[in-house]
């Protein structure tokens, strides 16, 4: 009997776990597909909102040093470009045909380096804390080129204001601020006048004033990026090849190529689909292999205990017929002591199953994890962090603990079934007869 509540527990507590590891799985994956797709459609809205822009840079990809914040790595993806030749750049820009404005930028990340590392390959990201984006604060250029995000608590920033800064959302999560709160960088206050909810970049964005974001970077005198405006649609791929023409130099970078790379995004993020859904299949496979072998070891196990009861008890059996018991009540007493050594069973795979879920889950189905990994090693400095942070966790609820019991009183009955009208069967005479 021990051995029966022992093999049922932990066939139990399979049960309960693997369901809830593929719960759990299923759960987090598409919370990663969600965000994801959110990230996205953000990116597609903001080239479809900024169709008209063209942007200039410095044609190689250098690191800036520097850290205004303590303890924090800062990341410089694009060369500074001095102020000077910017603005004569821009002036020259603008006395293009087809050319409406050019606005100057300078932007920073900041975060830490991240290597994930598994069996076939290493990745490394930038786990972005947040990106400090220095523009003028003019609301009309803001109203003709869509300067800031849409979507604010608050409001934007008044021209001019150089105190106040316009984050995004992750960025008053991570610090706890919202809009009226103090935020410090580098021993400045800035007060926070709106919280953008706009997904994808906007979310890590900390929105300054040019001249305020020059100064905290320590990098006076210096942009990093002219946007220019373009009349028309029509018109952007003429004014970018006469930019690319007069200033070989400055990187251009236009809608189209903005929306080329959006579109590769979104074919990888479908191949991620399908790759997890082939890897959805594998777990569910390999779950229903396992839970079946497990039901069918353990129902072996009760029919084959029971038998054994029986025959050790042959003389108990023919005791009680002689006495004048029937044989439904011989057959009711075997069911029923089958019945409830399973349910004891059971009990003690729902308590196993319920603690040790993550675990069982784990070790039953390796491949719960891979589904994060195959995100981190396909989505670089955008999906990996929100595998780190989302961690799979198996937790049965109580429908699946109350289905486990069930299942261990069902096969206690059914393997108890045949033993008990076997011993119903036996002649009285010829059970007391046996040694």
């Amino acid at each position: 009997m021990l051995l029966v509540v022992i093999a049922l527990g932990f066939s139990i507590a399979v049960l309960i776990s693997v369901p809830a590891g593929i719960n759990a799985n299923q759960d987090i994956t598409q919370a990663m597909t969600d965000k994801y797709e959110e990230s996205l459609q953000g990116q597609m809205e903001q080239i479809n909102r900024t169709a008209l822009q063209i942007y200039v840079t410095g044609s190689a990809s250098i690191p800036t040093p520097g850290d205004p914040t303590e303890g924090t790595a800062t990341i410089s993806e694009i060369p500074l470009i001095n102020e000077s030749v910017a603005d004569d750049v821009a002036d020259g820009i603008r006395s293009m045909d087809g050319v409406q404005d050019v606005v100057s930028y300078l932007m920073k990340s900041f975060g830490e380096r991240e290597t994930e590392q598994t069996a076939t390959s290493v990745t490394m990201y930038m786990d972005v804390y947040y990106r400090i984006q220095g523009v003028p604060f003019n609301s009309t250029l803001d109203d003709l080129y869509f300067l800031f995000p849409g979507d604010i608590e608050g409001r934007k920033p008044y021209d001019g204001e150089s105190d106040a800064v316009l984050i995004g959302l992750d960025v008053s999560r991570r610090f706890e601020v919202g809009v009226g709160d103090t935020l410090n960088i580098n021993g400045t206050d800035f007060r926070v006048v709106g919280v953008s909810r706009s997904s994808g970049f906007e979310e890590k964005m900390v929105y300054m004033n040019l001249p305020e974001a020059q100064r905290i970077l320590d990098v006076p005198g210096k942009v990093q990026q002219l946007m220019v405006c373009a009349e028309d649609f029509s018109a952007v791929d003429d004014v970018a090849s006469r930019i690319k023409a007069a200033y070989p130099d400055l990187r251009v970078t236009t809608y189209r190529e903005q929306q080329h790379t959006a579109e590769s995004m979104q074919q990888q993020y479908e191949d991620i689909l399908e790759k997890l859904a082939a890897n959805f299949s594998q777990i569910q496979g390999t779950a229903n292999q396992v839970t079946l072998i497990s039901l069918v070891a353990t129902g072996s196990m009760i029919l084959f205990t029971m038998l054994y009861t029986t025959r050790e008890r042959t003389k108990e059996i023919g005791i009680l017929k002689a006495l004048g018991f029937t044989n439904w009540s011989v057959m009711t007493q075997f069911m029923l002591e089958g019945t409830i050594i399973s349910l004891i069973g059971g009990i003690a795979g729902a308590a196993i199953g319920s603690v040790g879920a993550p675990i069982l889950a784990t070790l039953v189905l390796p491949q719960l994890g891979s589904n994060l990994g195959m995100w981190s090693s396909h989505g670089g400095q955008s999906s990996a962090p929100w595998a780190s942070e989302t961690p799979v966790v198996a937790s049965p609820d109580i429908q699946l603990i109350l289905l486990g019991l069930g299942i261990a009183v069902l096969l206690g009955a059914i393997g108890s079934l045949y033993p008990a009208w076997r011993a119903s069967r036996m002649k009285p005479v010829e059970a007391l007869k046996h040694e």
